[in-house]
């Protein structure tokens, strides 16, 4: 069975939405995905340091076409904790050795959505990035 991580903080506004999402859709979708909420890793996290010293490469950021073409600065300390929540669940995916599904906590599921996520698992992709910028009347 497929997980799904929504990462969210804490302390966010939304977590209550949040958990309100994860209830439903494991209602919706049981038997065919596990929803669960990844506290979301913020500059307050006691391992905060510790992780931006193991898992991220600033020099690497600096020399790549992502950050000449489009960005321009370094990452600030709640985009590191944004970097670093997704990390981590790339590294539970390998650990696992089974597809997972991460999502922030602004994420709309659209009626298609279970569809959607079925096709991917059956693509020859092993990254799929599932990735939405509109806006609704």
């Amino acid at each position: 069975m497929t997980q799904i991580y929504i990462i969210s903080l804490k302390e966010s506004q939304r977590r209550l939405d949040t958990e309100k999402l994860v209830l439903e859709s494991n209602e919706k979708f049981k038997g065919r995905c596990v929803f669960q909420i990844f506290d979301a890793i913020s500059p307050k996290h006691e391992d905060f340091e510790k992780f931006v010293q193991e898992l991220y490469d600033a020099q690497s950021l600096l020399q790549s076409d992502w950050y000449h073409s489009y960005v321009g600065a370094g990452l600030t300390l709640p985009e590191l904790g944004c970097y670093l929540s997704h990390y981590l669940l790339w590294k539970e995916c390998v650990k696992l050795n089974q597809p997972v599904v991460i999502l922030e906590d602004d994420v709309t599921l659209e009626s298609n959505f279970m569809q959607a996520l079925e096709d991917c698992l059956k693509s020859p992709f092993d990254f799929v990035r599932l990735y939405g910028c509109y806006w609704r009347p």
